[in-house]
């Protein structure tokens, strides 16, 4: 019975995580898939990423719906321009 409770938590949680809008960032991280909230912003997007790579990107693509919905460069974001993150989104950073 105790098995059976452990399978059905850790079912339970697996759902959960499943069920929590996700926004993913694809490059050179070491976390490709960050927890969406109200007010999140493609630079916390990109910090909670931990972005890795050796230097700035040079170019920034936020993808909804699959269409580009903004692109950037990173001087962009050091300016403070900025944008909300909907839920699926996805930030593509290359190099």
């Amino acid at each position: 019975m105790a098995g059976q409770a452990q399978a059905q938590a850790r079912q339970q949680q697996m759902q959960s995580q499943t069920l929590r809008p996700t926004v993913t960032v694809q490059g050179q991280v070491d976390n490709g898939v960050v927890p969406w909230n109200e007010g999140l912003t493609l630079s916390q997007a990109i910090v909670m990423a931990h972005y890795t790579g050796f230097m700035n990107p040079s170019s920034i693509r936020v993808i909804r719906n699959g269409q580009v919905a903004r692109q950037f460069e990173a001087t962009d974001l050091l300016r403070g321009q900025d944008m909300a993150l909907e839920p699926g989104d996805v930030v593509l950073l290359t190099p």
